[in-house]
């Protein structure tokens, strides 16, 4: 996992749309939390980290092929079909089956957001400076995941 060190920070959001949050008189709230995981939690997250990191980097991989090839890009949905749910299928990739979905998702979303900026950028539709092509994701730098959180979180 490379200079993980035992340390996880854990960011949670609360987001509202800004009419919302007119409406209820409600703001932004930013919460980070600090863990220090146990030794099998450390080996549970460098595999959530990993998955994640192999899930973008394919990802990144099948849209340089489709763009090389000059190819129609396609959706995420499409994407996260072949990426994560077929690749669970495969014996190689059968291991993506030990971690939540739901980051692997986020993954595959992450990447097309990256790419759409980056065309979006190229084409002047995108404002500020230009954003180059999506990158690889390499082992132990940016180890990081999104974790949607279920149900409704509007308490104070």
């Amino acid at each position: 996992m490379g200079s993980y060190c035992g340390l996880a920070c854990f960011s949670m959001y609360w987001r509202r749309t800004a009419q919302a949050a007119d409406m209820e008189g409600m703001t932004l709230k930013r919460f980070s939390y600090r863990a220090y995981p146990s030794r099998g939690q450390q080996r549970d997250l460098a595999r959530l980290f990993g998955s994640v990191r192999v899930v973008f980097n394919d990802v990144v991989a099948e849209r340089r092929r489709t763009h090389q090839a000059k190819e129609k890009f396609q959706s995420a949905s499409q994407l996260q079909t072949m990426v994560v749910t077929q690749a669970k299928l495969k014996l190689e990739r059968a291991w993506l089956s030990e971690v939540s979905s739901t980051p692997l998702q986020q993954a595959v979303r992450d990447a097309d957001l990256a790419y759409r900026n980056f065309f979006n950028s190229l084409s002047g539709k995108r404002k500020g400076k230009r954003v180059g092509a999506p990158r690889f994701k390499r082992l132990g730098c940016d180890t990081s995941c999104r974790q949607s959180l279920p149900g409704r979180h509007d308490r104070d």
